[in-house]
């Protein structure tokens, strides 16, 4: 009788050990899933930005759009694709034309047909040149904003909210860079603010621009 105790616990011991290395080794492999990452969050458009992240496709191919998943159509679509290496993947783009305020960063996994998104906050931006000087002054404003728009611009006294519109009826080109001039306004002397707004929307609307 004890013989055969002894010969059953080892044998009893090797059958647990086999279980669990079976048990082990059927364990599922955790997959990556599609992320993505911006290396800024806001800014200008012509802003640079590194997109980042995973995607499920190990080697696969990765596309980047703008607001929609679609081809490129002036506005939204397409913006950069590539192949990942392994499953992360990184390129940079560069922030299209676009109205003021949140747009989404799109990554597609092309095989997996798998989405992940970030939210960029698009902020226009104009300069005038020369930025200060007496009434009567011609001046230059420029910058970009939304493409293919037409834009009024006004010379606006920050403490009354008196404004006076300089500019009318100038149009952004395809790459949304517009340029126009204009004499500064019989004012008094102090600081002023030169708003760019789209046709039609003027205070007390949001401008796109202002400088």
């Amino acid at each position: 009788m004890n013989w055969m105790l002894r010969s059953w616990k080892p044998a009893t011991l090797a059958l647990l050990l086999i279980l669990a290395s079976f048990t082990a080794f059927i364990q599922p492999i955790q997959a990556e899933s599609t992320t993505i990452n911006l290396s800024k969050n806001e800014g200008p458009i012509g802003t640079d930005v590194a997109v980042y992240g995973t995607i499920e496709t190990a080697g696969g191919k990765y596309q980047i759009y703008w607001d929609h998943v679609k081809p490129w159509d002036g506005r939204s679509g397409l913006i950069a694709e590539g192949y990942a290496e392994g499953n992360t993947y990184a390129t940079v783009v560069t922030i299209p034309p676009a109205y003021r305020g949140v747009h989404h960063v799109i990554v597609l996994d092309v095989m997996a047909e798998s989405t992940a998104a970030a939210t960029f906050n698009v902020k226009p931006e104009i300069r005038v040149e020369p930025d200060r000087g007496p009434a009567g002054l011609k001046v230059k404003v420029s910058g970009h904003l939304v493409n293919n728009e037409v834009i009024d611009i006004i010379f606006l006294n920050p403490a009354t909210g008196d404004y006076s519109v300089v500019v009318e009826d100038a149009v952004a080109g395809s790459d949304g860079y517009f340029e126009a001039w204009f004499n500064v306004p019989q004012v008094d002397p102090g600081n002023y603010t030169v708003q760019a707004f789209l046709d039609g929307a003027r205070p007390p609307g949001t401008p796109e621009a202002e400088t």
